[in-house]
């Protein structure tokens, strides 16, 4: 429908500015970060039906994020 895509559209925008904003800005980094946080943990809940369930994120890619400087905190 063509508010569906007005909205993708908008969305799509509205990322690239966060996007672009990460890399100059700790507050839009925080923020960023926090929010893929919540969707990934919003997406694995709704995967696994509410249900324990445990990801394991491959050595190589934690090792380039904590290179980076964006190692996700574990709990």
């Amino acid at each position: 429908s063509r508010g569906w895509t007005r909205f993708v559209k908008a969305a799509t925008g509205l990322m690239r500015m966060a996007e672009h904003a990460e890399d100059s800005s700790k507050l839009a980094s925080t923020v960023l970060d926090r929010a893929g946080q919540l969707l990934l943990g919003g997406s694995v809940r709704m995967l696994t039906t509410g249900e324990t369930a445990t990801l394991d994120i491959p050595a190589d890619l934690r090792d380039r994020w904590s290179a980076a400087g964006h190692c996700p905190a574990r709990h």
